[in-house]
């Protein structure tokens, strides 16, 4: 049986994640910064919702893919990753429970 090579932890994340929430980030401020005609807030509230729930599903699935995708010499390296992403998904979960929910 061949075994598969891992991504070592450090580069998945510089040269993978990093960009990746970069470019991301940079394409939803382009969608902000269109103009708004007639002033229709429930649009752009509806746009935030979209990439708040999209941001939730990204922090629960990227741990689960690093978990199973990466290699690390360190013993708690995925926890802690893990544990990162968990406070991501935390303040990400806040805001839509603030904004749309209560």
């Amino acid at each position: 049986m061949k075994q598969q090579i891992k991504t070592p932890l450090w580069k998945a994340v510089w040269l993978w994640v990093f960009p990746l929430l970069l470019i991301y980030q940079l394409l939803w401020g382009l969608v902000f910064n269109l103009p708004l005609e007639g002033g229709d807030y429930a649009f752009y509230s509806q746009l935030i919702l979209i990439k708040l729930i999209i941001e939730l599903l990204a922090y629960f699935f990227l741990p689960l893919y690093f978990y199973r995708a990466t290699a690390t010499r360190g013993r708690y390296s995925h926890h802690l990753t893990a544990l990162f992403f968990a406070i991501l998904f935390g303040i990400t979960l806040e805001a839509i429970l603030v904004r749309f929910i209560l």
